[in-house]
């Protein structure tokens, strides 16, 4: 970090006309903002946890899977195809999940619903959750009140 701030930010404030005014005890301050704010990006994209709409279905996968590992969860992705509607286990001590990991575009509707409490059924945890980027359909939010399935919004994994 001293090296960046000598090498990099100090000569980028020269160049853009602003004196570098951080010495002494301010500048400690301003470095160690700065590497609270470096680590907590790094922490970030090592964990695949910045979201961009661009990324793959799988992609989305393992960002939401970083989220549960992140919050405590042992996770395990399943194989691509074949997965009977489960992206993901999940365990945490007694708790356990499966979730279907959607990023669409519109609203998600009662298909990934009905895939997640097949996959809770089919591999035998506690809860179905289906995350998406997106909010969900008024027959999705209904089918989910029924099955007991937990529809989250990818923000809201970190709260499960």
């Amino acid at each position: 970090m001293n090296e960046f701030y000598s090498t990099v930010l100090i000569p980028q404030m020269y160049s853009r006309g602003v004196q570098p005014l951080l010495v002494g005890p301010t500048a400690q301050f301003f470095k160690g903002e700065l590497e609270q704010f470096a680590k907590n990006k790094a922490d970030d994209f090592t964990a695949g946890l910045s979201f961009n709409p661009k990324m793959s279905p799988l992609e989305f996968e393992q960002f939401c899977a970083g989220i549960l590992k992140n919050s405590g969860w042992k996770t395990q992705l399943t194989p691509g195809s074949g997965d009977q509607g489960a992206d993901i286990i999940a365990y945490r001590g007694n708790d356990s999940l499966v979730v279907q990991c959607k990023l669409y575009t519109t609203p998600v509707g009662n298909k990934a619903v009905q895939e997640a409490h097949t996959a809770k059924v089919h591999v035998g945890v506690n809860r179905a959750v289906v995350v998406s980027n997106k909010d969900f359909t008024p027959k999705a939010q209904e089918l989910a009140a029924t099955t007991g399935t937990e529809l989250v919004h990818y923000t809201q994994l970190k709260d499960l």
